[in-house]
């Protein structure tokens, strides 16, 4: 116990000396990075400094980026040492939608599960949620839709989910005749559905 304490308060000293947070606020990334992943010395520090730069640039707390982060890694099964791509590809997805990286964080943790039915990654879960935002949808209007379209395209027995329900949504984004688009929004999302999706 001694020990890891030492070598904690050791990679609180070494990401310390790299970023302008102060020791404290270090010292509570540290640990929770510690305690969230389980890395230890090097990885520990370099997955910590990461979060901190992003928290300092996003104006925001580390410690519930941490929490999302890894509580989002869990559910899709990824492996800790994979925290800082993990992370990029969400900070990727709010560069490219001008979404909060806060915002990401907690479309992923809320619908991630979902997406993880429909046999995606991570990164095309935030990416897919990501399209939404883009076109000025936000998740919490059509993923109950969606849901719903997973669910119908498991029990037709269609073997890759995800590519089905991305087919869907491109073929309606493509459709010109705003009817026709319409009424298979209806026949595919359902009325309600259908309504948010293309709203």
């Amino acid at each position: 116990m001694g020990d890891d304490l030492d070598a904690l308060m050791d990679s609180t000293r070494a990401v310390s000396g790299q970023v302008p947070q102060d020791f404290v606020a270090v010292a509570n990334a540290v640990a929770d990075v510690n305690t969230e992943f389980g890395l230890v010395g090097k990885p520990l520090e370099e997955t910590t400094k990461m979060f901190l730069d992003v928290a300092r640039v996003a104006k925001t707390e580390a410690g519930p980026m941490v929490k999302g982060v890894s509580d989002i890694m869990q559910v899709f099964g990824v492996d800790s040492a994979e925290a800082n791509r993990i992370l990029g590809d969400f900070i990727k997805v709010a560069q490219d939608t001008g979404q909060p990286l806060s915002k990401v964080i907690s479309d992923m943790v809320t619908y991630g599960p979902v997406l993880k039915i429909a046999g995606m990654r991570t990164d095309d879960a935030a990416g897919f949620l990501g399209a939404f935002a883009d076109m000025g949808v936000d998740a919490s209007r059509v993923m109950p839709a969606l849901n719903k379209r997973i669910s119908d395209l498991a029990d037709e027995g269609v073997p890759d989910l995800g590519a089905a329900l991305m087919n869907d949504i491109e073929a309606l984004s493509n459709m010109t005749d705003e009817v026709y688009q319409a009424n298979r929004a209806t026949d595919i999302f359902g009325t309600d559905g259908s309504k948010r999706l293309l709203a």
